[in-house]
C-alpha cells in the first residue's frame, strides 16, 4: 500500500533493471490475444508492442545476440555466475518474443513487420543453437562471455528456450538427460546449476538454490521434447509444495541441499504457483487454444497409471469443450462434448509408447508423428497415414481400421450440444475416429 509513495522510476534503478521484461511482455501479449481471440486489444496496443519490438533491436550485439551486460540482467541478478555478456535464457525469451511479434503483426495486418520479425526469429534461433552449444560436452552453455565464448556451466535455464521448442531435437535430448541427473534434480525441484559445480552453494540465491519456477520451466521443456518421466517428476515436485504450510501456497525458493525454504524466500510466489498450473495444462495435458483459428490442440502425455481423467469447460472463442479420456487393456477413448456457438476444431495428438513392441521408442520417448490430419466435411471422414521409423499406420473410421497385432487403438467421439436435437439431452454424435497408438497420432475433428 505504501509502494505508491516511493518514486521508483526517479530514485531507483529497479524499473528498468531486467532485460527480460520486454520480450516477456511481447510473449504475454501474444499468449493472451491467441487464446482469447481479442485482436481488437492487439490493435489498440500495437504502438506499445511496436516500441517493445524496437527496443529488442537496441539490445543486440554485432552478432545479433541479445545482450545482458550493459543492458540489464537476464535471470541471474548477481553472484559467481556473473559477469557475462549474454545468457541463454535471454536469447531464448528474445527469440520467442520475435515469433510472438510476427504473429501479432499478422493478426493486425502488419505484413512487412510480420515478415521481418519472422526472419529475425529464424536467425536468432539458429544462432542460439550454434553459439551456446558445446559439442564435446553435448550440452548448452549458461551464457556467452565478453569475448562471445560459451561459459561452460550446465544450467536449468536452458529449458526456457525448450519451452518454446527453439532448441534442436538432437541437442536438446542429451541436455535434458543431464538435467534429469541427481546433480541438478532434487526430490523437491531443480537446482539452477549442478551440485557438482565449483560455483555451487545450496543456499546461493542464484547459484545453487531450488526455485519452483525453474522446476516448472524444466517440466514444460521436457514435455515439449516428449521426455514425459522427468517432466512428470518435476510437475509432481511443484504440486506437492502446495500441500506444505498454508495449503495452496508455493514458496519462492528453497535450499539446494535441504527441503527447506531459504530465509529470504517469499512464502507465496505467484510464478511458483503458476508453475503448477502451466506444466499441468500446457505440458501434461498439452492444451493449446487458438481462438482466432478456432482450434484446440490436445496433446496429452498421460501417466502410465492414469486410467481416466476429464477436463471441463475448455474455451475456444465462443465454444466450450468437455474432454473425457479413458484407458483400458483394449486401448483408450476420448469423448469431447461441445457447447456454445461458432466454428471449432479439436486436434487430438496423444503421446503413447508400446514398450514391448518398440523398446527403442521407450529409450528416447519419441515416436512417429502424423503426416496429415483427419478432417470432416459434410459428415464424411478421411483417413491419414502415420509415418516414422517404424513404418506407417492407416487411420480410418472404426470398423475399417486395420491394426497390426502389437498396436493398441484409440477411439475418439465428438458430440455437440444442440437444443432440440435428437438424442438424450440434445446430444448429436457428430463423428468417430480411431487412431493407432504406437506413438504420436494426430486426428482433427470439426465439432
Amino acid at each position: 500500500q505504501a509502494a505508491s509513495l516511493v518514486d521508483w522510476f526517479k530514485n531507483y534503478p529497479y524499473p528498468y533493471v531486467s532485460a527480460d521484461a520486454t520480450p516477456l511482455y511481447i510473449v504475454g501479449m501474444n499468449d493472451y490475444v491467441t487464446s482469447s481471440g481479442d485482436v481488437a486489444f492487439a490493435r489498440e496496443k500495437w504502438d506499445s508492442v511496436w516500441k517493445a519490438y524496437q527496443y529488442l533491436h537496441s539490445t543486440y550485439d554485432a552478432q545479433g545476440v541479445p545482450q545482458n551486460f550493459g543492458i540489464g540482467h537476464g535471470w541471474v541478478e548477481g553472484g559467481p555466475l556473473l559477469p557475462v555478456k549474454a545468457e541463454i535464457y535471454q536469447s531464448g525469451v528474445a527469440a520467442a518474443a520475435l515469433q510472438a511479434s510476427a504473429n501479432l503483426a499478422r493478426l493486425v495486418g502488419k505484413e512487412d513487420t510480420e515478415r521481418q520479425a519472422a526472419q529475425e526469429a529464424s536467425r536468432l534461433e539458429q544462432l542460439l543453437n550454434q553459439a551456446f552449444w558445446i559439442a564435446e560436452k553435448k550440452r548448452y552453455a549458461f551464457a556467452l562471455d565478453q569475448a562471445g565464448k560459451p561459459v561452460d556451466e550446465s544450467t536449468v535455464l536452458a529449458t526456457v528456450p525448450m519451452w518454446f521448442h527453439l532448441l534442436r531435437e538432437d541437442q536438446a535430448q542429451p541436455m535434458i538427460s543431464e538435467l534429469a541427473a541427481p546433480g541438478h534434480e532434487t526430490d523437491w525441484g531443480m537446482r539452477i546449476i549442478s551440485a557438482q559445480s565449483l560455483k555451487y552453494s545450496g543456499g546461493g540465491y542464484h547459484y545453487g538454490a531450488v526455485w519452483p519456477l525453474f522446476t516448472g520451466w524444466a517440466s514444460m521443456g521436457e514435455y515439449q521434447y516428449h521426455r514425459a518421466l522427468p517432466a512428470y517428476l518435476n510437475l509432481r515436485a511443484n504440486a506437492l509444495l502446495g500441500l506444505d504450510g498454508s495449503l495452496g501456497h508455493v514458496t519462492e525458493v528453497l535450499s539446494g541441499d535441504y527441503y527447506q525454504p531459504l530465509s529470504t524466500s517469499s512464502p507465496h510466489q505467484i510464478w511458483s504457483a503458476a508453475m503448477v498450473v502451466s506444466p499441468l495444462l500446457r505440458g501434461l495435458f498439452g492444451l493449446s487454444a487458438d481462438a482466432n483459428a478456432h482450434l484446440l490442440s490436445f496433446a496429452p502425455h498421460v501417466p502410465a497409471d492414469w486410467a481416466s481423467f476429464a477436463i471441463r469447460n475448455v474455451h475456444v472463442g465462443s465454444c466450450a469443450l468437455d474432454l473425457k479420456y479413458e484407458r483400458s487393456e483394449q486401448g483408450f477413448t476420448l469423448e469431447a462434448d461441445r457447447s456454445g456457438s461458432g466454428e471449432c476444431t479439436l486436434e487430438f495428438s496423444p503421446a503413447t509408447v508400446q514398450a514391448a513392441a518398440h523398446p527403442e521408442l521407450l529409450r528416447d520417448e519419441r515416436a512417429p508423428r502424423a503426416t496429415s490430419c483427419l478432417e470432416e466435411r459434410g459428415g464424411s471422414a478421411r483417413g491419414c497415414a502415420f509415418s516414422g521409423q517404424q513404418g506407417s499406420e492407416q487411420v480410418a473410421r472404426r470398423g475399417a481400421q486395420r491394426l497390426r497385432p502389437e498396436c493398441a487403438c484409440c477411439f475418439a467421439r465428438v458430440r455437440r450440444h444442440e437444443p432440440g436435437a435428437a438424442g438424450a439431452g440434445g446430444d448429436v454424435d457428430r463423428s468417430q475416429r480411431s487412431i493407432g497408438t504406437r506413438g504420436f497420432g494426430s486426428a482433427r475433428f470439426h465439432v
